[in-house]
């Protein structure tokens, strides 16, 4: 159960979810895998020491997607993708163009947190990006054997029949 603060039950509640604990339990999903000196999963913005009040989720950070975190309430964006549109989030040259300046305002005045789940998420047995892309083209798992990144396929399973026999009707051409 997320506690959160309350003012009719703050005196009873002694202790409250921050957003460094969620970005921890995010990190220890993926400890098998996870290199912490260069992962991008990180705090993009604001105090991991802030209480939680409610957290949204998207797949990029989009200004609106963040007005929308707002004005439902919650503090805390958990995103896929970089916040300032580098995948590292670390090219200043970003904030040559206004909007970034506004979003970063924005994020700094409503006191949001910010936290990226790239690489934990994109190498998630069964339901991350690797596997589910697998699945969706009907490769077959990797050999054993074969020393690949987990959620890797078999290059032999890889057949032109078998893209060929996906990918058209997804993108509805022949």
């Amino acid at each position: 159960m997320v506690k959160t603060p309350n003012t009719t039950t703050m005196d009873h509640i002694t202790e409250f979810l921050t957003a460094n604990d969620i970005h921890r339990y995010l990190i220890s999903l993926g400890s098998a895998w996870i290199d912490l000196e260069n992962t991008v999963d990180t705090f993009k913005a604001g105090d991991p020491a802030t209480v939680v009040t409610g957290i949204a989720v998207g797949w990029m950070s989009y200004f609106r997607a963040l007005e929308e975190t707002v004005e439902s309430g919650c503090n805390v964006f958990i995103t896929h993708e970089p916040t300032f549109y580098d995948h590292h989030d670390n090219d200043p040259s970003v904030f040559d163009f206004d909007i970034a300046h506004r979003k970063k305002d924005f994020i700094r005045r409503n006191n949001l947190v910010i936290i990226r789940c790239h690489d934990v998420w994109d190498r998630m047995p069964e339901i991350g990006i690797t596997d589910s892309w697998a699945q969706f083209l009907g490769l077959s798992k990797k050999n054993e054997t074969q020393r690949v990144l987990p959620g890797s396929c078999d290059p032999r399973d890889c057949r032109r029949r078998t893209c060929k026999a996906h990918i058209p009707s997804f993108y509805n051409c022949s």
